[in-house]
């Protein structure tokens, strides 16, 4: 009883399958386009993948050190206003330290600028930048 309701069930599936209006416009697009991208991606060359990887790796690198340098700055300014009689404001190291901070803060926004125009001479910079100004910011903020 079941066997035969289950192939009748089959059967009107392939009846009404048949029926079925094609697809069009932008939905067959879409249809089509996914198997395209699939096969693309399978096709994509080990070395490729590997360069991708090492490119990753590079940013990943400028994103660390822009960071680290943004907070030693920070810390550096944070110092000089924070502590004593040594580095604090109105001495001669005080000074010093409080130019330095103050003239990588200046440089970094230069830095940013420079990056998005000179992208095909130095793409580096503009990561760079904008990760020690970020580390910069989120120190003295916090």
């Amino acid at each position: 009883m079941t066997m035969t309701s289950f192939q009748a069930r089959i059967e009107r599936i392939n009846r009404t399958q048949g029926n079925a209006p094609a697809m069009s416009g932008m939905g067959a697009e879409i249809a089509n386009a996914v198997p395209r991208l699939m096969e693309g991606y399978r096709d994509f060359p080990q070395a490729d993948r590997e360069a991708l990887s090492a490119g990753f790796a590079r940013y990943m690198a400028l994103i660390a050190a822009g960071t680290v340098f943004g907070v030693t700055a920070a810390l550096v300014m944070l110092a000089v206003i924070l502590f004593g009689p040594q580095t604090g404001p109105g001495t001669p190291l005080g000074n010093a330290l409080y130019l330095a901070g103050l003239g990588g803060l200046a440089l970094s926004p230069l830095l940013i600028v420079d990056g998005l125009y000179g992208k095909e001479r130095a793409p580096h910079e503009l990561v760079f930048g904008l990760a020690y100004l970020t580390g910069f910011t989120i120190t003295i903020i916090f």
